[in-house]
């Protein structure tokens, strides 16, 4: 799947936002409204946002970089498509009990995250305008079709002999570590 080339609209967005971030943890107090007047995307801001030395050279970054974010997002949307159709057309029959056991780590992650944010289990159920029993329920689909996907995902993976890249997987649990 090939994405589209990102517009020039695009790229400027994202040099906004670095300019906007760039004053924001620069302390530098500026009108929401009004900012962009004062910023001029020439080789000096390029300098001082990024290792690159010519706006040139920072707007072809970005370009690089949202082309990657499009390709990605649409691989990312034939995968899904894919892994959709699989759940649906597949016969497997999964027992009660695995909804349930991930039903059951999802709230703890929750309740491990809202006790970091200092809030209450009752206030998110609350926020969230649902009973125990109803959220568990609204995830119950969603969580059977992600068990399903794995199981599934999981046994071509056997049958291909795909194998991880224990590199990668390094690589990748070293960035979560690090997040």
């Amino acid at each position: 799947t090939s994405a589209e080339k990102p517009t020039p609209d695009e790229i400027e967005k994202v040099l906004e936002e670095i300019a906007h971030q760039s004053l924001h943890q620069k302390n530098q107090e500026h009108g929401e409204k009004d900012w962009q007047k004062d910023v001029t995307y020439d080789d000096t801001f390029a300098q001082s946002v990024s290792p690159f030395k010519t706006i040139g050279e920072l707007r072809e970054n970005i370009e690089k970089s949202l082309t990657e974010e499009k390709e990605r997002r649409a691989r990312d949307k034939d995968r899904i498509r894919f892994v959709e159709k699989l759940v649906e057309t597949s016969t497997l029959l999964l027992p009660s009990i695995l909804a349930e056991t991930e039903i059951e780590k999802r709230i703890t992650g929750i309740k491990v995250d809202l006790e970091a944010r200092k809030m209450s289990w009752e206030d998110f159920l609350a926020k969230e305008g649902k009973s125990e029993t109803e959220l568990r329920t609204s995830w119950h689909k969603d969580i059977e079709k992600e068990t399903k996907a794995s199981f599934l995902l999981t046994e071509i993976a056997k049958k291909e002999k795909v194998k991880a890249d224990p590199e990668k997987i390094l690589s990748e649990t070293e960035s979560l570590l690090n997040y």
